[in-house]
């Protein structure tokens, strides 16, 4: 899950200030780029991954799945169920809106996956969410459905909000290498396992780039709110007009 905020100039904002007060610790780790003036502060919230990058006029808070490649995956890799995880992330980035720099542009992402028995009936399960598609559901494979269906904003009047869906199946295998030492030479071995599919939608709600004034600060919240459940319709209804 994603949340970007484009500023309206380049701003020095205090950074680990952001993170103390949305964590209430310090981060696990913290790298910079002196040149490129890249920040990012790394910690967890609950078991997934939390990430405050800044660059500039970019501010990203990322919350993700934090994989351990040296153990077998049951399912394929996510944070817990949409609601909880949107409820957590919303609580947290939310109240950051209130104190921020002037933003011009608010961005929202999400990965969802919704898991199915194989490729065959991720395909069909994705018919279903984009109707305008038809899908050889038991010869397709590699397909990437793109598409941005735009609506004004019901927070901000003549504001355009750009909801960009990717639309795909993915399938995940873990295979893992072993060296075997023989009576003359040492040899790799390899093993993987069945794998899991998924039917899988990319996210990302946000506002017109066109803009070059800062949004008002006192709608961000339910401008925020308002691309959050732009994201709940595509993720319930699928591709809708």
């Amino acid at each position: 899950m994603r949340l970007t905020a484009f500023m309206s100039e380049s701003y020095g904002a205090d950074v680990d200030k952001w993170w103390e007060a949305i964590v209430g610790e310090p981060p696990e780790a913290k790298t910079e780029k002196v040149r490129e003036s890249v920040r990012t502060l790394e910690g967890h919230l609950g078991n997934a991954k939390l990430i405050l990058n800044s660059a500039l006029d970019r501010v990203d808070w990322l919350l993700g799945v934090d994989i351990d490649v040296t153990q077998d995956f049951q399912e394929t890799p996510n944070i817990g169920l949409y609601t909880d995880v949107l409820q957590l992330f919303s609580s947290k980035v939310s109240p950051w809106l209130l104190s921020c720099p002037p933003i011009t542009r608010l961005v929202w992402g999400a990965i969802l996956v919704q898991p199915t028995a194989d490729r065959i009936n991720g395909y069909r399960t994705l018919q279903k969410y984009v109707p305008a598609l038809t899908v050889d559901a038991l010869n397709s494979s590699d397909l990437l459905y793109q598409i941005n269906r735009s609506r004004k904003s019901n927070v901000i009047p003549d504001l355009t909000i750009n909801r960009l869906q990717k639309w795909s199946v993915s399938q995940l295998q873990h295979f893992s290498i072993k060296m075997v030492a023989g009576p003359t030479a040492t040899r790799s071995q390899g093993t993987m396992t069945p794998g899991f599919s998924a039917c899988r939608v990319e996210l990302d709600i946000n506002s017109a780039a066109d803009r070059s004034e800062p949004l008002p600060t006192d709608r961000l919240e339910s401008l925020y709110e308002e691309l959050v459940s732009l994201g709940k319709e595509i993720a319930a209804q699928g591709d809708i007009a």
